[in-house]
């Protein structure tokens, strides 16, 4: 079920985010403070398995942010049924292109490279050493991590 962020839900998606993406690499204003901000919830026991975020930039234009999945919980379809969510409410505001901006891990992987694609989107730039400075799982606290921009128009 996917529900709308509620002060209940906070802690859980911090420790998420702590644990996927690296400690304090997002902080508890940044999950209160995102235009669009939705949790998956697994039906029993209620938990929240998933959160994602979108902002947006201008009438024309929203940026799908942050979007982590419980450890345990990935490969069930989660995140694509939270890429859904957002683009459909930004679709719904009048939003016509979209912007998202991915880790690439130092092994090429970009987690949710394949699912951007399936909702077409286009990788149309890498922006090299891009979270320098962060504290990342992957790299420590001086992550090397590349970002590659994909962009989706007109939908």
């Amino acid at each position: 079920m996917i529900s709308r962020v509620f002060v209940d839900h906070i802690d859980e998606i911090k420790t998420i985010c702590d644990v996927q993406l690296g400690q304090d690499y997002i902080s508890r204003k940044r999950i209160i403070t995102a235009q669009i901000s939705r949790v998956i919830l697994d039906d029993y026991p209620l938990k929240v398995v998933g959160w994602a975020s979108a902002d947006i930039i201008n009438e024309k234009l929203a940026q799908l942010s942050q979007c982590v999945i419980r450890p345990g919980y990935e490969g069930r379809g989660y995140a694509t049924k939270l890429v859904q969510d957002r683009l459909t409410t930004l679709m719904l505001i009048g939003i016509k292109n979209c912007v998202a901006y991915c880790w690439q891990h130092p092994d090429g992987k970009i987690p949710m490279g394949g699912i951007l694609t399936k909702f077409g989107f286009k990788p149309v730039k890498v922006i090299k050493n891009a979270f320098a400075k962060t504290n990342c799982k992957f790299c420590g606290n001086d992550c090397g991590c590349d970002c590659v921009v994909y962009l989706k128009r007109g939908f």
